[in-house]
Formats: structure tokens, C-alpha cells, sequence
């Protein structure tokens, strides 16, 4: 029986009681001399039991911290009797691996995979140089005859990854393959239990005895293990098994939010600028063409596109009422790219580029009522004029707003009612009611603004400069501004006319309950300029995204 399986390496940065990992900029080259440029996932892979005649394949993960220092073409030379390099687009064996291409995930990460075909019983080993100062790996089997009473694991070990305290997490990922007749140990590991197939609750022991039929062959069983984390911090356990079978090790990080509060692992340094989701998902995007996302209720934010779109600034995200994802960017002043628009509708890594053409150098701005009632907006015309587009799912038109600056905002409660804010003192509100585009502002509104959300019933509040905060009523605009504040409000969103959030320059976080607005402290400080929020409802959870990777999310 073949077992393909992949080992990842990931960098976690997920409670104060964690070490920080560090990844290189993909800018910066090899630091010097003794700066370690290549990482091995581990420094031994282990097979395990295999049957004599049958294989098993298995990844690892080879990690180098720049691009400039991945080994383009080195080949490395394996001699083992019973282990070999798999190549998968082959699918054979072979006693050389090269170099050629590698995954960047704040890495830059090669994914090698190994055979392991026991010619004969007993243990087996191998010593591999992964070359360009990347060390030796141990390889590790045991071949053994068909019939031993020997538990087969799909995994020498299983990662849990995160898990909130309090919350379990449950793998069925343990398949049998050979007869074992015995009991399986959980010892001294309190966040770690089999889940009983009969009662459904935890135990410590798994009495397999009677489970296979001695005389069956690759009689196949699963059996559950859970992960309930009681304090915060990384677990390690050993599951035992018969002494010439081994042990399975458990893995797994206990995390708990702060007050209401998570700050999500950092898995880039680039700058985000914008995140919105909706009832299952959260995304963000911003510098480098990077894009993640996140499922409601879990721990860990992911890489979904890095260096994707030809790595040109992302400043823009929507997500319309049927799921579709859509990211736009470019160069402000022009130049080769020009305002890009980009959608993705299935979660893979294959997005479309919206076709039509525009004066956009940067598209800073992506909102619709639905899919075919979506405004496009940023400065034009390599800055000269700022512009929105609007789009019914058949024709796109233009119209210009004003001097071209960086930024715009776009947010509405229908087709008929939207507001486009710009990063422009005094012609800075601009209003559509299904016709035309109307600037609509009172005098005293001299700062540059940044955001805008609307609500349902046509209210909106814009953000700017200086604790800007302007309020829409229906009729005309009021100053909700803040006192004494001369940070930048980046971003608004509002769950409610009585619960909006805004936040901005160094851990800017305000609260508005209806009646005022009031500062909301992240525990400990914030430094990070955040640059965007969005939030949903049932259960409440609260975004915020910004400088070098920051994804929080706070939970009232």
C-alpha cells in the first residue's frame, strides 16, 4: 500500500509564551557568513514499519531565507539500497533530486519526497547531504513480513496546529493497515485523549484486542484523537504502541485571546490595506500582491496569494453576495501596470482579471450592491483626476470626482445611494443617487478623508485626518470629530448605526455606541497603523488589518 504524505513547515507566532520566528524579506539577500540559509523541516524522516515488498512515500520540507540563496540547478545524490528520491511527475524512483522551484510562504520552501521499499526485515537507514548548507538528513524504516503484529500509522506524528483554550480539535487521521492486537496508551497527557467509538467520550487507553481478524490482510480501522487545550502554550505527547512499532508524537498550541482580543500570527511584513469577508470568511490584502484569509472561529490567518498579480500593491477588497472575491491595485503615477482588478471564484490560486478598460492607475476602491451594481474608484490619468466606474454586469462608465490623490473610499446602502470620500481637504464627499455624482459637503469639512461606511437606511460616516470623523444624517453633515486627536483615521465599518468601529494611525481604535465615540485600548498597546475594519455579526467578531502583516480581531 501506498501512503503519500506532506510535512509543512510553518513558522507560529501565537501566544507570548511562543518564540518569535522570522522570516527574511524577499528584498533582502543572505546576511552574511553566519547566517544559516538553509533549514531542514527536521534533521530525520522516519518510515516506520513497512511491509517487505510494499513502499511508502513521504515529504519534507527544505527551507532557504532568500531567493538569492535557493541553489538554482544543484543536484544532490542519494545511494541507498532501500530509500530513493520519488519523482512525482514520473512516478518513479530515482537517486537524484535537483533544485529547480520553491514555494514562498515567508520561505522559500522545496517540498522533496522520498521512498522508502524494504528489500529485506529489520531497521534501515540513510544518510542523505541536502547540499548548499543544509545538512544531513537522516532517513529511517523498518521492513518487516506480512502477518507481524505491528500498528501501520498514516503519520509518525500530527500537528493540531491552534487551538483556542477551551476549544478541542478531533483528527481521524490514524488508519491501521497491518493486524494489531493490543491497547494504545495516552500517558500523563491531560490535553491529549482517544474519543471512545462507542460513548463518544474521552479516554486515555484504546483497547484494539479483537479488533482484526489474524488471518485478514490491510484490514483497515480509524480512531479519533483529541486535542482540548487547558492552558496556553505548546503540547507535545506520545501516543505508545507495541515496542517494535514505535510511537506516534501528538502536537499542539493551546492559544487564548486576551479580553475579547486575538492578534493572529504574523505570516507576512507586508502592509495590508484593506479586509472584508463574509458569513464564513475573512480576507485582507495590501503591499506585494499579497492576499489572506482567515474562517470565522479559527486560530490561524493563511497565505492565500503572495507575490500573486505581478506583486503590484493591493489597496482594494470586496466580496460580493455570492462569494466571489475581488482584489484591485496598481501605481499611482501610471507606469506599466496601471489600476488592476482581479476576482477569484472558487479559493484557488487562478484569479481573473476584470477586462474592461479604464483610466485607473490605481484602483483604490471596490464596493457593489451586487455582483452587477459594483463601483471601481482611485486617481486617474497618472494622478491627474480621480475617477469611479461603474459597472452593471454589461457596460462600464466613468466619471471623473475631482483632483487625483492616493486614495479613495466607496460604500453605499444601494444603487441609489452611494458615497465616494477622497484623500482631498474641502472636495472631499461626493454622493450618487442612481444618476449622477453630486459633490455633497459643508464648508468646514478641511480634511483629507480615508473611509466611509454607510448603513442600510442611507446614514454614513466618513474618516480622515486628525480624528476626522464627519456624519451623514439623512439631510446634512455633522462633526463627529474627535477632541484633541491628530492621528489619521484610516478605516469604518459599522455593524450598526449604535456599534461602529474606527481605526487608524498607531493602534488607532475608536467606539461609537450610538451617542459618542470613545477610544478602545488593545491590552498591552498597539503600535501598528491599521488601515482597515470590517466586522459581522452572529457572532460579533471585529477585524482590524495593517502594518507589517497586523490581522486582530476583537470579540465584544
Amino acid at each position: 500500500m501506498r501512503q503519500t504524505i506532506l510535512f509543512t513547515l510553518a513558522c507560529i507566532v501565537l501566544a507570548a509564551t511562543l518564540a518569535m520566528c522570522e522570516s527574511s524579506d524577499p528584498s533582502e539577500s543572505n546576511g552574511g557568513d553566519d547566517t544559516k540559509v538553509c533549514t531542514l523541516e527536521n534533521d530525520s524522516l522516519g518510515f516506520g514499519p513497512v511491509i517487505v515488498g510494499e513502499d511508502d512515500i513521504r515529504t519534507f520540507t527544505v527551507s532557504f531565507t532568500t531567493a538569492t540563496s535557493f541553489p538554482y540547478g544543484e543536484i544532490i545524490t542519494m545511494d541507498c539500497a532501500d530509500f530513493a528520491f520519488w519523482d512525482a511527475a514520473l512516478e518513479a524512483a530515482t537517486d537524484t533530486f535537483t533544485y529547480e522551484s520553491y514555494e514562498y510562504t515567508g520561505s522559500y520552501d522545496v517540498h522533496v519526497q522520498i521512498l522508502f521499499e524494504p528489500a529485506g526485515t529489520g531497521e534501515k537507514s540513510c544518510e542523505v547531504d541536502m547540499g548548499s548548507d543544509c545538512g544531513m538528513l537522516t532517513l529511517t524504516g523498518t521492513g518487516i513480513e506480512q502477518g507481524e503484529n505491528c500498528l501501520v500509522l498514516q503519520y509518525d506524528y500530527i500537528d493540531f496546529g491552534a487551538v483556542f483554550v477551551g476549544n478541542e480539535k478531533d483528527t481521524t487521521d490514524f488508519v491501521s493497515i497491518l493486524n494489531y492486537s493490543g491497547e494504545l496508551s495516552i500517558i500523563n497527557c491531560p490535553d491529549f485523549s482517544f474519543i471512545d467509538g462507542e460513548t463518544g467520550e474521552p479516554t486515555d487507553t484504546l483497547d484494539l484486542s479483537g479488533s482484526f481478524d489474524i488471518q485478514a490482510w490491510s484490514y483497515d480501522t480509524t480512531f479519533t484523537i483529541r486535542f482540548s487545550p487547558a492552558t496556553p502554550g505548546q503540547k507535545v505527547c506520545y501516543v505508545q504502541i507495541n515496542p517494535d512499532c514505535g510511537q506516534l508524537e501528538l502536537r499542539g498550541t493551546g492559544v487564548e485571546a486576551v479580553s475579547g482580543w486575538t492578534w493572529f500570527e504574523q505570516i507576512t511584513v507586508e502592509d495590508l490595506h484593506d479586509v472584508y469577508g463574509d458569513a464564513d470568511e475573512v480576507y485582507a490584502c495590501g503591499d506585494n500582491g499579497v492576499v489572506l484569509r482567515h474562517t470565522h472561529g479559527t486560530p490561524n490567518v493563511y497565505v492565500w496569494m503572495n507575490q500573486g498579480f505581478g506583486g503590484i500593491p493591493l489597496d482594494a477588497l470586496w466580496v460580493d453576495e455570492s462569494g466571489v472575491v475581488w482584489v484591485g491595485g496598481g501605481e499611482v503615477n501610471g507606469g506599466a501596470t496601471y489600476g488592476k482588478a482581479y476576482y477569484n471564484t472558487d479559493g484557488s490560486a487562478n484569479w481573473t482579471e476584470f477586462g474592461e478598460s479604464w483610466w485607473l492607475d490605481m484602483v483604490s476602491a471596490i464596493w457593489g450592491s451586487s455582483s452587477c451594481s459594483m463601483v471601481f474608484g482611485g486617481p486617474a490619468i497618472s494622478g491627474t483626476m480621480n475617477t469611479v466606474y461603474l459597472w452593471d454586469c454589461s457596460e462600464l462608465s466613468g466619471d471623473p470626482l475631482g483632483m487625483g490623490y492616493e486614495r479613495m473610499a466607496v460604500h453605499g446602502s444601494g444603487p441609489e445611494n452611494i458615497w465616494a470620500v477622497l484623500d482631498l481637504a474641502y472636495y472631499n464627499a461626493y454622493h450618487y443617487d442612481g444618476m449622477d455624482w453630486t459633490l455633497t459637503r459643508e464648508e468646514w469639512m478641511d480634511q483629507a478623508l480615508q473611509d466611509v461606511w454607510v448603513s442600510h437606511n442611507g446614514l454614513a460616516w466618513a474618516v480622515g485626518a486628525n480624528g476626522a470623523i464627519y456624519h451623514w444624517t439623512g439631510t446634512a453633515w455633522t462633526d463627529q470629530s474627535i477632541p484633541g486627536e491628530t492621528r489619521t483615521i484610516y478605516g469604518v465599518w459599522g455593524l450598526s448605526v449604535n456599534n461602529i468601529y474606527a481605526v487608524g494611525e498607531t493602534g488607532l481604535i475608536y467606539h461609537y455606541d450610538g451617542a459618542s465615540w470613545s477610544e478602545l485600548a488593545y491590552p498591552g498597546g498597539l503600535t501598528e497603523t491599521l488601515y482597515a475594519v470590517w466586522g459581522k455579526s452572529a457572532p460579533t467578531i471585529v477585524y482590524m488589518a495593517g502594518t507589517n502583516g497586523t490581522v486582530i480581531s476583537y470579540t465584544p
